[in-house]
């Protein structure tokens, strides 16, 4: 096994050249900054709305305590803590080994063309993070179905298969991606990338397994409470509040389809930009486990600003001041 400064002569400077060839008509662009931007935006706002959401959930739950409740909040509370730490690892930093300072692992984000070659070091791994995350986020969601449709005990069945469904995804994804994406014994990060037709192409395959069965879940979770829900006589305002939930549950399936789509282009030959095709799928995820975690935060939260900030003394208009200018 080499590496990559193994594959030219001696002295070559790997930042003056690009990391993949350009389609006809285009040149590489070092300073582009790929979806940088579009990526920090959404990882921040979407985060942030989701740690807020998150802990109105537990505000919420320690106002009112309910023991049965408690297993749901402890994977609401982990799924928004992995959360943080998967935006963390993605816009924050990441220390190279041997590099005397940390860089953004957004800016690998960007067509491969554009990016130079010494920027290939074997770091740009969070998928096990990513998987770890979904779980929780997701089996969540479930959790909240649950206790929703307790008496119904065809609901439960259903759910129990999804819940190992979901478990099964994940956890095969953490096993394998950690085996094939770390450096074994004796060897290096630059060995392991260096293997360009190696255990890396049954990844891209790998990938796409995971990521049909991730779309799957998504889609099975969406549709899931659809047959209960129908049968239920509900007020237009009860009906306008399912509806918003259903739509936000939406965005996370759409994300999910769309990551899928950027894990099969990354297997195809033609298109040959792994990282550009790399990048969108982990913003897709993220997306995916914020929007798991804000719907099934989303009744409590409700309730959290009914009782803690509607009610309050600041939003509270007593009689005597009705009227007066």
């Amino acid at each position: 096994m080499g590496t990559i400064a193994g594959l030219f002569p001696p002295g070559t400077d790997l930042c003056q050249i690009p990391s993949g060839t350009p389609p006809s008509g285009q040149v590489p662009n070092f300073d582009d900054p790929g979806l940088k931007a579009v990526t920090i935006s959404i990882s921040v706002v979407l985060t942030t709305i989701t740690v807020v959401i998150s802990l109105g959930r537990l505000h919420a739950n320690l106002r009112k305590p309910s023991w049965t409740d408690w297993d749901l909040l402890v994977f609401v509370l982990l799924a928004m803590v992995l959360n943080i730490a998967v935006t963390v690892v993605m816009i924050i930093c990441k220390p190279i080994p041997n590099a005397s300072h940390a860089v953004l692992v957004v800016k690998y984000f960007r067509h491969i063309w554009d990016m130079p070659l010494c920027w290939i070091n074997g770091q740009f791994e969070q998928e096990a993070l990513n998987s770890l995350s979904l779980f929780f986020s997701k089996t969540a969601t479930l959790m909240l179905f649950r206790r929703i449709f307790a008496i119904s005990r065809a609901m439960n069945i259903a759910i129990w298969i999804g819940t190992v469904f979901c478990f099964a995804t994940y956890a095969s994804s953490i096993v394998i991606t950690s085996y094939y994406s770390a450096p074994h014994f004796g060897s290096t990060w630059d060995q392991v990338v260096a293997e360009i037709y190696g255990p890396s192409v049954f990844l891209l395959y790998w990938s796409i397994a995971q990521g049909s069965a991730s779309t799957l879940l998504d889609v099975y979770i969406f549709i899931l409470p659809l047959p209960v829900l129908a049968g239920l006589h509900l007020s237009t305002k009860r009906k306008i509040q399912i509806i918003a939930i259903f739509c936000v549950g939406l965005l996370g399936v759409a994300a999910g389809i769309i990551s899928l789509v950027y894990r099969v282009k990354a297997t195809q030959k033609s298109v040959s930009d792994a990282t550009y095709n790399a990048g969108i799928p982990l913003l897709n995820n993220l997306v995916e486990m914020d929007i798991a975690v804000i719907i099934c935060s989303a009744p409590a939260f409700t309730n959290f600003l009914r009782a803690s900030v509607l009610d309050s003394r600041f939003f509270y208009v007593s009689p005597g001041e009705v009227g007066t200018g």
